[in-house]
């Protein structure tokens, strides 16, 4: 819902407004729930149970893990920093070694080593020179706290 085109179809759709002269997001046809302006209240609440799945530990589990880049650059960041904190969740010590972290990023995405590499890149991630530890970066040059 965050592009204002669907959101504005949306509203449109719900008060059994035309569409507009560019006619109707390819987005909206996905909603399933959504028929002739009328709401489905039923599969709207197995969508709703889909998207908390989705959001959840359980996600991964149940879909595996996220097989292709963004088509769009500039979404790569975002998936980038939320691979990346997942992965540091829970992790005790505050680092951990390139083989670690890299079996940690293929267990949820397909690429783990260029993900690590963006995740450098942009200061999501901070290293050791040589590459032997990685720990999460609060921001861009953030010392490690190694324990």
């Amino acid at each position: 819902m965050r592009a204002p085109k669907l959101r504005q179809d949306l509203v449109a759709a719900l008060s059994g407004a035309e569409p507009g002269p560019q006619g109707t997001s390819p987005q909206l046809e996905r909603l399933r729930w959504l028929d002739d302006g009328k709401v489905d209240l039923d599969l709207l609440a197995d969508d709703h149970a889909l998207i908390g799945t989705l959001l959840s530990e359980a996600g991964l589990l149940a879909y595996g893990p996220i097989s292709e880049w963004p088509a769009r650059e500039q979404d790569r960041p975002g998936l980038a920093q939320a691979v990346v904190d997942r992965v540091f969740l829970g992790e005790g010590r505050g680092w951990m070694t390139e083989v670690e972290l890299n079996a940690r990023l293929a267990m949820v995405f397909f690429d783990p080593s260029g993900l690590r590499r963006l995740a450098v890149d942009l200061g999501m991630l901070g290293r050791e020179a040589d590459g032997s530890r990685y720990w999460l970066a609060r921001h861009a040059g953030s010392a490690p706290v190694l324990d």
